[in-house]
């Protein structure tokens, strides 16, 4: 567990740092190198190593895809697949892959929120406490979606408006669920009005004190998706229902928080990086209220919403002519609070798969693996990661079937098959 907290120290150094307006810029993105290289370099840690690899190993390169002699995969949305062919047909492996998705998703979210408030370096020190292992060192696609997600929003919040089409295009590009932010981008310039936001939030609280599940009414959505969606949705829909936990009860007193502060703090009503913000804080209270039992689309919720968050009270709170010792309060509230998200976070036993933090160079040094698959088989019998009915025959049937044709089932067996090879040899082939 000590370089998580070794790099969310060094995080709030820079945090600290950043309230040198000088130092400002350069501190942030300091910030957001070492968050690429951290999650860039990380060898076999986090829950996502296993599949992106079955993934890669099943695209074909662009060559082969050209020549007809090989299918373009539906193994995950078209833009990720791109990006998969592309990095094999320019020699890369798997770690390329991995790396470069860690430097364009941070560097994306770094030039947007560098663009709503000049300080990312607090907005890093957040991030990595709260939904960093989620986002870069589990969902890749959802990074880069999210990603291109808060690249459109500024393009809207800058009233371009075909670089935000573009931007929305590309996000949903590398995961459909991005598509759901269209919403966010209709709504930008109007400012939701406080007893819309306070209605919103109390029908909120009653579903979660009366455990009303919404997330049934999402299964419906099956019938009218692609096999491969309908496939995702029906086997979230399946898996037992989380509990709502302190750490639960605690992020949602964090966002409420961020939501008053963005109403009351004085700013101009017609901001619309505020009134962005808005939406985006109530988008993330639905997921935490409306659908408490599925931290899924919390975590995924989460990785648009908070960036945006935590820059735009930024550019509130910077408004306003604040003693620097209020500032530095401030900070240091922030690191606490995300400190302990941290700690919480790895305390539990779904973190197994990202403790200890194995890096590349050691990896390729030693030529030690390390106990990664065992870890991840040990999480994987967990009781809210286990299925609390069957999914149906006719469903799943269709998925292997996929599968089945684009050899991805085969690439498991590669998959495993040169993992043993790299510890045999200097390192795994980068």
């Amino acid at each position: 567990m000590l370089p998580y907290y070794f790099i969310c120290l060094l995080l709030a150094g820079f945090a600290f740092a950043s309230e040198a307006k000088a130092l400002a810029y350069y501190v942030g993105l300091a910030s957001a190198v070492v968050l690429t290289l951290f999650a860039g370099l990380r060898f076999e840690t986090g829950y996502d190593w296993i599949e992106y690899g079955r993934q890669f190993q099943s695209t074909p390169d662009l060559i082969s895809m050209f020549k007809g002699q090989s299918i373009f995969p539906s193994h995950a949305e078209p833009a990720f697949v791109l990006l998969n062919s592309v990095v094999k047909t320019l020699g890369g492996g798997i770690y390329t892959l991995f790396f470069l998705v860690s430097l364009i998703s941070v560097g994306v979210i770094n030039v947007v929120c560098g663009r709503i408030a000049p300080n990312t370096a607090v907005m890093w020190l957040v991030y990595f406490g709260i939904v960093f292992m989620t986002s870069q060192m589990t969902m890749l696609r959802q990074a880069l979606a999210s990603s291109f997600v808060l690249l459109s929003l500024l393009m809207v919040a800058e009233n371009r408006k075909l670089p935000a089409l573009t931007a929305i295009l590309t996000a949903i590009g590398f995961h459909t669920s991005a598509i759901m932010y269209v919403v966010v981008m209709i709504l930008a310039r109007i400012r939701p009005r406080f007893y819309f936001t306070m209605a919103f939030i109390a029908v909120g609280l009653i579903f979660v004190i009366f455990k009303v599940n919404m997330f049934m009414l999402i299964e419906y959505l099956a019938i009218f998706s692609p096999s491969r969606i309908a496939y995702k949705i029906l086997f979230y829909s399946s898996l037992k229902e989380a509990p709502v936990t302190l750490g639960s009860v605690a992020l949602i007193m964090f966002h409420l928080s961020i939501l008053v502060g963005l109403y009351i703090l004085p700013s101009n009503r017609r901001d619309p990086f505020v009134s962005i913000g808005i939406w985006l804080t109530l988008a993330v209270l639905f997921a935490h209220l409306y659908v408490w039992n599925f931290p899924n689309l919390w975590n995924r919720v989460m990785q648009v919403s908070l960036p945006w968050e935590i820059a735009v009270i930024w550019r509130v709170w910077r408004s306003e002519l604040l003693f620097k010792g209020e500032r530095l309060a401030a900070v240091a509230a922030l690191f606490v609070f995300s400190a302990g998200a941290l700690a919480y976070s790895l305390s539990k036993p779904g973190a197994l798969p990202f403790v200890p933090y194995q890096f590349i160079p050691v990896a390729v040094a030693t030529g030690n693996c390390g106990s990664a698959e065992k870890r991840i088989q040990t999480t994987q019998n967990l009781e809210y990661l286990t299925p609390k009915s069957n999914i149906p025959e006719a469903a799943a049937k269709a998925e292997i079937d996929r599968l089945n044709r684009e050899r991805y089932l085969e690439a498991a067996g590669t998959i495993w098959s040169m993992r043993q090879s790299w510890c045999k040899k200097l390192g795994p082939d980068l």
